[in-house]
């Protein structure tokens, strides 16, 4: 055994024949062909480690666009990036055939695969976004603060969707903090733009107007005359808030937003046929925004209370030309809520059950209607039958909470208004800041009962019978 060892070592070169001082023939071991062979086998071995390893995350992992050497030369970085490419193109694909489930685990493992690729954040709380998931989008932005990538692109995006969620005291801390080069850079107006809505949300007009006299590029850039608007109206100075709308839609400056808001302002002066005529504009301007069409409806109905037969077409019109995506739909039965139109709402609420639609966002409008109108003890039948109906669905049951202590408080029923709220609190206790806006929500309609159960104390108050304007 032995001696066919020493032969295989001899034959391998390892040892070599070596004669000393006295004449003696030994052998010795050859390390460096030693460590050129261990060389070989270790390469060889590597070699194939590499090859099962690209197998492997080629197929089980479907990352179709690997390359060999990226995983022979340890590019972990291109590895985790192909594998996040294969999950962005499988969630693209369930996306399109709204398989939003299989979308979300993909996009999902795409972005643990690869979280500092700052454009795969920003798609994937797009989708976020779209599919209702609001918080968790702006987890996955609020993450990439830091990652590499459109750091502008992310601080906008984000910001956009703090201000949709009220929460502009994070936006004023953002921009100053985090985003404060942002502000100073290139698109820093931009910026600017969200930090001075901000401050008219959180401080009031009069700190707005201040920021705004140091950043006044921010009222020329998209957005911007509409801002300007918001501060005068919020001031007082309601006629320079009309002027600065009907300058920008003179300008064919922006979008949509500029009627409506101008309607919204022109309504509440009491100028109905302003609307109307405003309303039209914004049709012909924009003949495919369902956002204009909203405004003629609400303009037709404003002009005669008891409805029109132009009315009644326009409305047929929308349903037409909109009626295939419930969220146009709604919108519509929303302005219905808010105008106290019972027997349109109570219509579309009918025809959202027939069709299969879910119907208790269309409930909630009826509701609305019926407690504008006064029609208090029907209002809270029906957010009654849609709390047994609809069960306890997170985001639904917090826009019915809410409706029910309104409703509640309007009734002078104040123990059902405390343990409505109390619900509202379990509700909203993971977010704070929806938490806190909703109880200065019922602080302006004087439900101070309703608010100190929101806020955790045990203060009482008096309850005015109110609804929200």
């Amino acid at each position: 055994m032995s001696t066919d060892n020493a032969s295989s070592r001899r034959w391998l070169g390892i040892q070599r024949r070596v004669t000393g001082e006295d004449g003696e023939t030994r052998w010795r071991w050859n390390f460096p062909r030693l460590a050129a062979i261990l060389g070989v086998v270790a390469a060889l071995t590597y070699l194939g480690g590499a090859v099962a390893g690209f197998l492997w995350l080629k197929n089980g992992r479907n990352a179709r666009s690997l390359e060999f050497f990226d995983v022979l030369l340890l590019d972990v970085r291109k590895v985790k990036t192909s594998i996040a490419r294969a999950h962005l193109e499988d969630a693209r694909k369930s996306k399109e055939r709204q398989e939003y489930q299989k979308a979300y685990v993909s996009y999902v493992s795409a972005l643990r695969s690869d979280g500092n690729n700052g454009a795969l954040r920003l798609e994937v709380a797009e989708f976020f976004t779209s599919v209702g998931s609001t918080k968790q989008a702006l987890t996955v932005l609020e993450q990439g603060i830091q990652v590499e990538g459109p750091r502008e692109e992310i601080g906008l995006r984000l910001l956009n969707l703090l201000q949709a969620q009220g929460k502009d005291a994070r936006v004023i801390e953002l921009v100053r903090g985090s985003f404060a080069k942002e502000a100073a850079g290139p698109k820093g107006v931009l910026f600017r733009r969200h930090e001075v809505e901000a401050v008219l949300a959180v401080e009031g007009a009069a700190a707005a107007k201040t920021l705004l006299e140091k950043h006044p590029q921010v009222a020329s850039v998209d957005g911007g005359p509409l801002l300007v608007a918001k501060i005068h109206w919020a001031a007082g100075e309601r006629q320079a808030a009309v002027e600065t709308l009907r300058a920008a839609i003179a300008a064919d400056v922006g979008s949509p937003t500029l009627f409506i808001f101008l309607g919204d302002y022109l309504d509440a002066l009491g100028y109905a046929m302003d609307v109307e005529q405003v309303a039209r504009q914004a049709v012909e301007r924009f003949p495919t925004e369902p956002s204009a069409r909203i405004l003629l409806i609400s303009a037709l109905r404003g002009v005669n209370m008891t409805g029109t037969a132009a009315w009644r077409a326009e409305v047929e019109g929308y349903v037409r030309d909109f009626g295939d995506r419930s969220e146009n739909l709604l919108v519509l039965a929303e302005l219905g809520g808010k105008k106290g139109w019972v027997d349109f709402t109570r219509t579309v609420y009918a025809g959202s059950i027939a069709s299969g639609r879910f119907a208790g966002m269309f409930g909630l409008c009826y509701s609305d209607a019926l407690l504008r109108a006064g029609r208090v003890a029907d209002a809270r039948r029906v957010l009654d039958e849609l709390a047994v109906q609809m069960g306890e669905e997170a985001m639904f049951a917090k826009y019915l909470r809410r409706r029910q202590v309104v409703a509640a408080a309007a009734a002078g029923a104040t123990l059902a208004m405390r343990e409505h709220a109390r619900g509202l609190a379990v509700l909203l206790s993971g977010d704070s800041a929806a938490l806190d806006s909703t109880r200065r929500f019922f602080l302006r309609l004087g439900l101070t009962e309703a608010a100190s159960e929101l806020a955790g104390g045990g203060g009482r108050g008096r309850v005015q019978s109110q609804v929200a304007q």
